[in-house]
């Protein structure tokens, strides 16, 4: 009787170390992100915006718009 209760309290102490040093791991990785995340030199380098899109309308001469209204009254997507 006397083992098994050893026994469980060396299991008890194993698992509240492991579970303090997870914890302690866990603070200092998230430490340390947010030291390297908040206290960075943002003002180091200003990158200009990006340049403005312009868009051009496709050319459209080579298409007669009249004849195709005329033969196709109706849009329909084409059938391949």
């Amino acid at each position: 009787m006397a083992e098994s209760e050893r026994s469980s309290r060396l299991r008890a102490a194993w698992i509240a170390a492991a579970v303090i040093g997870v914890g302690v791991l866990w603070w200092a990785v998230f430490s340390l992100m947010g030291r390297l995340w908040w206290q960075a030199d943002l003002g180091a380098e200003k990158v200009p915006p990006p340049a403005r899109v312009e868009v051009h309308a496709p050319r459209h001469d080579w298409v007669d718009l009249d004849k195709y209204s005329r033969e196709h009254p109706v849009w329909e997507p084409a059938r391949e």
